[in-house]
């Protein structure tokens, strides 16, 4: 005696446990299911997950939290992620000169230690570092200073020069150099720094007083150099005074404009530069940060103004002042891009004195 064919519900799979392979349908074939593969192996940088009801879990793109690393994440990832899904999970190796923000908690990411007055100390392993010599550590130790100018004759200090001291009837006028420890020009010492490509454009600098009559103290002029590698070096004369102001020497100009490896500028005397420029107003310290974000495409400036204007106030009894500079706006980034090179600073402060 042959039995009717008897219809039976199909077979739910457990979506928390299991994913459908095999749709049940009116071919009388059941639904078929299988254990979701929770262990998915994924490569460094990668964690398993979003599966489906139907889909077993494929490998995510781990990353750390962007609130804590607005502009360059300073890490690799070393290990896939830890936790089913979670792409924040992932552990991550700090590179050179960084660290972690937080030892245990890897999705935080790392932040650099070059931050504050950077060339002025010979970094370390696990951002430790000693100040160059000449360049004392601050108080707290988190930094190194630029020496103390001190205004009596004949004093020198390392690392350190007058030059084109001239006295006028509203105080004195002086261009402060700075002497790089490896290479001194004859044409005078500026500021020097190296970049490659986009680096290097910002340049912090703080001039004070120590001259009990001192009541005020600003920046008169700020000429720049960029000089490629190639160039090994300048004329013998690079600047001169006119009517008490700092200038590049026509010969100077003729011979840069000559070589391709030669760029020069006058951030304080062109109005299309003057932008370039700021005297750090520590009231402002938004202000401050919203001028780097436009003048050298900052999105923040990790600790820097914080750590200028602390310089400062340290020594507000010498009328102290610091200034922010974006220099490279005359250089053609594509091709300079991929050269190394050197920017060279020279700085014309202006001391205002009670004259008795």
């Amino acid at each position: 005696m042959q039995e009717d064919t008897v219809c039976l519900a199909c077979t739910v799979c457990d979506f928390a446990q299991q994913i459908e392979t095999h749709e049940c349908n009116e071919d009388s074939a059941d639904a078929a299911c299988a254990p979701i593969n929770f262990g998915h192996s994924c490569l460094p940088g990668s964690v398993a997950g979003n599966h489906t009801r139907y889909l077993q879990p494929h490998c995510l793109a781990c990353e750390v939290r962007a609130s804590d690393n607005p502009v360059d994440h300073w890490f690799d990832f070393t290990l896939p992620g830890s936790a089913y899904a979670i792409i924040h999970s992932c552990g991550v190796r700090c590179r050179g000169f960084s660290r972690l923000r937080d030892a245990v908690n890897h999705s935080r990411g790392c932040q650099s230690c070059e931050t504050s007055n950077v060339l002025f100390q010979d970094m370390g392993s696990g951002c430790n570092f000693t100040c160059q010599p000449g360049y004392p550590p601050s108080a707290d130790g988190s930094d190194c200073e630029q020496p103390v100018l001190q205004q009596r004759a004949g004093m020198t200090l390392l690392f350190m020069r007058l030059s084109n001291w001239a006295y006028e009837a509203d105080g004195h006028n002086i261009t402060v150099a700075h002497v790089d420890r490896v290479q001194a020009l004859r044409a005078g010492a500026p500021w020097r720094t190296t970049g490659h490509g986009n680096a290097n454009r910002l340049f912090s600098f703080m001039v004070q007083g120590t001259a009990g009559a001192l009541v005020a103290v600003s920046l008169k002029r700020l000429l720049v150099a960029h000089t490629m590698a190639n160039l090994t070096a300048l004329p013998a004369v690079v600047l001169r005074l006119l009517v008490g102001c700092l200038a590049f020497d026509y010969g100077f100009r003729e011979w840069c404009r000559a070589h391709r490896g030669c760029k020069y500028e006058y951030i304080t005397v062109y109005a299309h530069l003057r932008g370039n420029l700021l005297r750090v107003d520590c009231a402002d310290r938004a202000g401050a940060r919203e001028w780097l974000r436009l003048a050298i495409r900052a999105a923040h400036d990790a600790g820097h103004v914080d750590a200028v204007c602390a310089l400062v106030a340290r020594r507000s009894a010498q009328h102290a002042v610091a200034y922010l500079a974006a220099a490279g706006h005359v250089l053609n980034r594509q091709e300079w891009a991929e050269q190394a090179y050197s920017t060279l600073l020279w700085p014309q402060f202006e001391f205002k004195t009670l004259v008795s």
